[in-house]
């Protein structure tokens, strides 16, 4: 059934992502860094498949899995780019944007014992660079009154809240910006 695009597997924190992002059918949607795909195909469906997204990934391999899970669950609306996040065309602008940013993954500790004790602060620190420049971009993609959702799967908070803190101050920021909590109800097998 998996092959046939009747579920995907993914773990419940990555089902949050799209959910703060509340795609609408018929909107713009940019996926800065959607390989492989989880959010990517979420999004598609929260859409119903109507309105365009945009899935972009600058590594090549894992754009196969991108483009494999996209056409395994018959995600029509999804156009792929191989590129920098970061060297994404400004135009056009995108109703809701997705930053799930590279980072040091300390969120996986459980599956990579090398990070039970945090990752290496010199990975954090170049990391955390990568990450407020693709926040930038976003905002640079956005359409005022959307949506940019940023999100990590690791603690550290220089990867996190230092981030946002410093996109908040980017350029006193010509566009109103506002930061809303989110409480996504999450049931077993829904999303």
């Amino acid at each position: 059934m998996h092959w046939l695009g009747k579920y995907h597997v993914q773990e419940y924190v990555s089902g949050i992502p799209p959910l703060a992002l509340n795609p609408e059918p018929g909107e713009k949607v940019v996926d800065m860094c959607a390989a492989p795909g989880s959010k990517t195909t979420q999004i598609s469906t929260l859409m119903d498949n109507i309105g365009e997204i945009l899935a972009n990934d600058i590594q090549r391999n894992r754009i196969r899995s991108l483009l494999s899970n996209i056409s395994r669950l018959g995600c029509v609306n999804v156009q792929v780019f191989e590129r920098d996040g970061r060297n994404l065309p400004e135009e056009p602008k995108f109703d809701k944007v997705l930053v799930d940013a590279p980072c040091s993954a300390e969120g996986n500790a459980r599956k990579n014992s090398d990070l039970i004790n945090g990752a290496d602060i010199d990975v954090i620190t170049k990391l955390s660079k990568l990450q407020e420049n693709l926040l930038e971009k976003a905002f640079r993609l956005w359409k005022n009154g959307g949506t940019i959702v940023y999100s990590t799967c690791t603690f550290a908070p220089e990867e996190n809240e230092i981030v946002v803190s410093k996109f908040l101050d980017y350029g006193k920021l010509e566009k109103p910006v506002f930061i809303f909590p989110i409480h996504p109800e999450l049931q077993n097998g829904k999303t």
